[in-house]
């Protein structure tokens, strides 16, 4: 009982200013220990930081893709078809997130495949939006973008005045096969002429072409012989440009034509786990 009184007032002797540092200690470490468990427990419910690098599905079987697709964490959900005579009917024409990209496990990937028969599909209505909208249209709807022809006007650049296929005017409603080639005819300022070509060099066959595209230029392409099939192309990369790009001094007219040389993409090496 005496020493128990003694310890007591030896911690009454203590200074304030002691005594409260102590408990403030105490405080910081429990609040310390606190954010810690929730930190973890959010790292575990989110997988934070595990990234997975999505495959290339392009060209796949539904049922591959799905089972690649599960080793890895990942779902295979089906969201629309499209008809390329070109391809295996029932394989997977594009992909959402794109390949390569990464993701947390347990994202679904949106894929597009080949349809088994030609469907049509409505012909949007492109006039007097941007070209760049209009590109964004035509894939939505599986139409590819065509020749780019300009014609001078008045109300800007770049605006859609008429959109063809086969060389006939196409009305917007009308039913179009889907993969079907659309050219469109373009607004064109005086004093908005000319546009630059931008180095496409090591990207792939589509992403080439849009961005060329999206520079006002028109596409010509031209494929090693050991390019094959339609999904080789794809996967192809330019290698060689023609004319080259231009630097930010140099400049040619929209609606000049670029041709794109390639070759299979190289294949990746395996990582040297040593």
């Amino acid at each position: 009982m005496a020493a128990a009184k003694k310890a007591t007032d030896k911690k009454k002797d203590r200074p304030f200013g002691l005594r409260v540092a102590f408990h403030l200690g105490i405080a910081a470490a429990i609040v310390a220990v606190v954010m810690l468990a929730v930190s973890l427990f959010l790292n575990l419910y989110t997988r934070h930081g595990e990234k997975i690098r999505v495959p290339d599905f392009f060209g796949m079987s539904v049922e591959s893709a799905s089972r690649v697709a599960q080793e890895l964490g990942m779902e295979i959900v089906v969201t629309d078809s499209v008809y390329n005579s070109r391809m295996e009917p029932g394989t997977i024409y594009s992909q959402t997130p794109k390949d390569s990209s990464f993701v947390k496990k347990g994202r679904h990937i949106s894929v597009v495949i080949n349809s088994t028969v030609p469907r049509k599909v409505v012909m949007p209505s492109l006039l007097d939006i941007s070209l760049r909208q209009a590109m964004a249209n035509l894939a939505f709807k599986g139409l590819n973008l065509g020749r780019l022809q300009y014609v001078a006007s008045s109300e800007g650049t770049n605006f859609v005045l008429e959109q063809r296929c086969r060389g006939r005017k196409v009305a917007p409603g009308q039913l179009v096969e889907s993969g079907a080639t659309i050219d469109l005819v373009l607004s064109l300022k005086s004093d908005d002429q000319t546009t630059h070509i931008p180095d496409v060099n090591g990207k792939r066959y589509r992403d080439a072409v849009n961005i060329l595209h999206d520079n006002s230029l028109n596409v010509s392409a031209r494929f090693d012989r050991s390019v094959q099939t339609y999904e080789d192309s794809l996967k192809a990369v330019v290698y060689k440009m023609r004319p080259e790009p231009t630097q930010n001094s140099d400049a040619v007219k929209r609606g000049e034509s670029v041709t794109i040389y390639l070759e299979p993409a190289p294949v990746a090496e395996a990582p040297d786990e040593s």
